[in-house]
C-alpha cells in the first residue's frame, strides 16, 4: 500500500482568516453556522457525528470562514465514487482547500489525479 502523506499541508490560519473550506465527510446531526451550502440531510437526534466534529473544529479555528459541506455517505458507506463527486462539487464551488478525514483499505488511481 502506498502512503500519500506528502500531500498533506497546513494553512496559516487564525481567528481573522477568512477562507472558503470544503469538507467531504459523512452525515450530520446538527446545524452549523459556517456552512453556506451542503447536500447533507441534517439528522434530528443528539448524537454528534464525525462530520459535526469536523465542522465544530473549523468554527473554532477559523470562525470567519465559510464551509461547503459534502456528504459522501450512503447508508453508512462512503465510496470512492462519492468522494470523487464531492471533489468535483468542490471544484465547482471554487473552495480554497478541502479536508477529507476518511480512511479506507483500497488504493484508487482516480484520487491521485487530484493531487
Amino acid at each position: 500500500m502506498k502512503c500519500y502523506h506528502e500531500y498533506l499541508f497546513l494553512l496559516p490560519i487564525n481567528s481573522n482568516t477568512r477562507l472558503i473550506y470544503g469538507v467531504i465527510d459523512g452525515s450530520l446531526n446538527a446545524e452549523h453556522s459556517n456552512v453556506v451550502e451542503t447536500n447533507a440531510f441534517v439528522g434530528d437526534d443528539d448524537t454528534i457525528l464525525h462530520g459535526d466534529s469536523v465542522l465544530e473544529l473549523t468554527e473554532r479555528i477559523s470562525p470567519r470562514s465559510s464551509v461547503y459541506y459534502y456528504n459522501a455517505e450512503d447508508e453508512s458507506n462512503i465510496s470512492a465514487d462519492a468522494i470523487l463527486e464531492g471533489l468535483e462539487w468542490m471544484l465547482d464551488k471554487k473552495v480554497d482547500c478541502v479536508t477529507i478525514s476518511l480512511s479506507g483499505k483500497r488504493y484508487s488511481e482516480e484520487f491521485i489525479k487530484y493531487f
